[in-house]
């Protein structure tokens, strides 16, 4: 590689870091110098990948359904002491990202335990077996059950018919069971067990699919699809069954099962001839209710699942049987396996110890969606329908701040789902929907009170401050008449000024009140501006609903499902040039939720529809053309908000970007060429930056190329001017 001398060019190098607020000023005259050179020239795209965090979050739970589980103590009699592994579909828990859902808490931290090589997905079916964790799933060959010692996994059987699964482990007699296939290892009749010489099959073919497993009275209970058997060791006894249990257990030297039932209990107990319903008081949820998972504690009777127990507070998925009525457990709706470590009932990794529960989700953490994020009392705030445990370990749900990098969550708020918030007249004021109660809320001190605000429609979903007026927009009804915008000079006084239609959301653009939302005569949506105290529909018809409007650039923009304005083909995205609604493209593909800008990009999020769960969308345009923040994951972005600190992200995920994100996500650093060491806190650009350049062309490194040359020499002084300029013109 050439060399060159600097002498006449260090001292552009040697700036001052506490000047770094004004580079555009201690570096002019150098850029004016360098500009001729380096005129037309293409710059090269930026180095660094986007940082992502969660914020300090931890997700209180899992982003999938945790299957099974059970304690494991990895080396018996030693010092380290029982851990809970938990197995499923679930690809984020608590802290961690996983690759395959196999996780273990030891009582102090989460970790992954290594891949058993499952191809498929774990059944959730888990054991231990002589000290070793056992687990069962799918493998390449079909179902597979494998053996962990603490360091590797061993297979112990596996096979022959692709897509089966081992459904279910079980240790009877110091040997081990698995179950759930119609051939594994050589064995047929569905279930088989390990001796010495290997696997071996019952004497008897089980008569249906095994679906679980369990030890009670001394025989091993082997339960599938209309069938329930016991098996002695010498013989296998059948009877019919009438149900598929999900899972059995033995409570009281008894046998119990967790099943389906319409408009019934879904929990039996074996009586010796019939499966009878265990225990009143527990019954469907919508026509159904199912039991996925039992657990025998304190002489009581548990079940996990997706049911009703009669008796306020109505809902459960969690409830106890004792003196055979069903109850709620603790005031808690947990739903996961069940199993008991170190005197404690855990579902899924909340412990109950028959007064209190203690979680082993590390505070603070989320669960649920953010559908709105802002600012209260200088602090960017979080709204929307989640349960919260904060940096202090105060429980609470729906609005929450973030105190420096502390997250502190607000207690009381009488909105099950908040979708809006606003500072005004030394208040703060929540609207959202809620059946049978107010939908905006205001409070002030400590004390929260209803406003006359109804949530038969769709409640308060926007609040902004106007002309020294509170506005709320949404659509509720007041004195028997739609409503859809009222404005007040104190929250105490409300008048109507309501556009011909459903409001979704306000916004001030140049000093004018807009909104966007369906008129009441049709399913398509419209802009609205309010002047001269009427409002005026601005430019056409969008053809599917508006679900964001914002500002880029000086203009309004326009994002949702539409596909065309005014009979222009639009693709989700448009502008308002001033006298109509033009195209922005290209569009996007997916769903748009939400659009704003930040520094000089555009960012967009929504959802894009696949054959499963929708995925997010989001994604940013820099005047050229359309990039992918993030790796679509399962859920939907629902709103985005720039902060100096980066960009936040809002929505139903659990984790984004490779980082655990639930519920909301920011964006630390874009790709940004003169970011050079990619460091993520501001100032973004500085001294570092120059000597990070200086090496990386010392060393040849394409990433000094920065005007993109091609004519050899690649690197010339031409990128010493091409790399001032895009210091000079900084980081979106």
């Amino acid at each position: 590689m050439p060399s060159y001398t600097w002498t006449d060019r260090i001292d552009l190098f040697l700036i001052d870091e506490g000047a770094e607020h004004d580079r555009e000023a201690n570096m002019r005259t150098a850029i004016g110098a360098s500009a001729a050179a380096i005129a037309g020239c293409a710059v090269a795209a930026g180095q660094c990948p986007p940082q992502w965090d969660g914020l300090g979050l931890a997700l209180a739970g899992a982003d999938n359904v945790v299957w099974g589980s059970v304690a494991w103590d990895p080396d018996g009699p030693g010092p380290q002491g029982s851990m809970l592994v938990l197995a499923g579909g679930f690809r984020t828990i608590a802290n961690l990202v996983t690759g395959h859902g196999l996780v273990a808490w030891d009582g102090q931290s989460w970790r992954e335990l290594p891949d058993p090589g499952f191809t498929g997905f774990f059944t959730g079916s888990l054991a231990v077996h002589q000290g070793k964790l056992v687990a069962a799933g799918r493998g390449p060959a079909g179902p597979v059950v494998s053996a962990y010692d603490g360091t590797s996994w061993t297979v112990l059987g596996t096979g022959p018919n692709a897509g089966e699964s081992a459904w279910a482990v079980a240790v009877y007699n110091g040997e081990l069971y698995a179950a759930g296939f119609t051939s594994f290892a050589g064995v047929s009749g569905r279930v088989a067990r390990l001796t010495a010489q290997g696997w071996v099959g019952l004497p008897t073919p089980f008569p249906a699919m095994p679906t679980a497993m369990t030890v009670v009275g001394g025989t091993l209970a082997i339960g599938g699809s209309g069938a329930l058997g016991f098996w002695d060791g010498a013989a296998l006894t059948v009877h019919e069954s009438g149900i598929l249990p999900y899972s059995m257990i033995a409570h009281q030297n008894e046998l119990y099962a967790g099943t389906y039932a319409f408009h019934g209990n879904p929990v039996g107990r074996w009586s010796g001839a019939q499966w009878e319903f265990a225990g009143t008081g527990i019954g469907p949820s919508f026509q159904h209710a199912y039991a996925f998972w039992l657990g025998s504690y304190g002489g009581d009777l548990y079940a996990s699942g997706d049911f009703v127990i009669q008796g306020p507070p109505w809902g459960a998925q969690l409830a106890r049987l004792s003196n055979g009525v069903w109850g709620h457990v603790g005031g808690r709706a947990v739903f996961g396996p069940l199993t008991e470590m170190n005197g404690k009932l855990y579902c899924l990794a909340s412990g109950w110890d028959g007064a209190q529960w203690e979680d082993a989700w590390p505070a603070p953490n989320l669960s649920g969606e953010v559908s709105w994020i802002g600012e209260i009392d200088g602090q960017p705030c979080i709204a929307g329908g989640f349960q919260m445990t904060d940096s202090a370990g105060a429980a609470g749900h729906g609005l929450a701040r973030r105190q420096g990098d502390q997250w502190a969550v607000e207690t009381g708020v009488p909105l099950v789902s908040p979708r809006c918030a606003i500072e005004f007249g030394g208040a703060l004021y929540v609207g959202g929907a809620a059946f049978m109660q107010a939908s905006l809320y205001r409070r002030t001190g400590s004390t929260w009170e209803p406003l006359d605000f109804d949530s038969s429609l769709a409640g308060v979903g926007s609040l902004v401050e106007w002309n020294g007026l509170l506005v709320a927009g949404g659509w509720w009804y007041r004195n028997n008449t739609y409503v859809s915008v009222e404005s007040s000079p104190d929250g105490q006084a409300w008048t109507q000024m309501s556009p011909p239609g459903e409001v979704l959301g306000l916004i001030i653009h140049q000093g004018q009140l807009h909104a966007y939302g369906r008129p009441y005569s049709g399913s398509a949506s419209v802009v609205w501006r309010y002047e001269n105290d009427h409002w005026v529909q601005m430019g056409g018809t969008f053809n599917a609903r508006v679900q964001s409007v914002s500002t880029f650039e000086g203009a309004l923009l326009a994002g949702g499902s539409f596909t065309s304005v005014g009979g222009v083909a639009a693709e989700r995205l448009a502008r308002w040039s001033g006298t109509a609604w033009e195209p922005i493209a290209p569009g996007v593909p997916g769903m748009v939720t939400v659009v704003r800008q930040h520094g000089s990009r555009l960012i967009v999020g929504g959802w894009v529809p696949t054959s499963g769960p929708t995925h997010t969308m989001l994604r940013a345009w820099d005047g050229s053309a359309w990039a992918s923040l993030a790796a679509p994951v399962a859920g939907v972005v629902s709103d985005v908000r720039s902060r100096p600190d980066g960009l936040w992200v809002g929505g139903s995920f659990t984790a984004l970007g490779g980082a655990v994100a639930p519920g909301v996500a920011r964006l630390r650093t874009f790709p940004c060429y003169a970011n050079c060491d990619c460091s993520p806190t501001p100032p973004l650009l500085n001294v570092g930056d120059f000597s990070c350049f200086l090496q990386r062309y010392s060393a040849g490194d394409a990433y000094a190329n920065c005007d993109a040359s091609t004519t050899p020499p690649v690197l010339n002084v031409a990128d010493f001017g091409c790399f001032l300029m895009e210091y000079a013109r900084g980081c979106p």
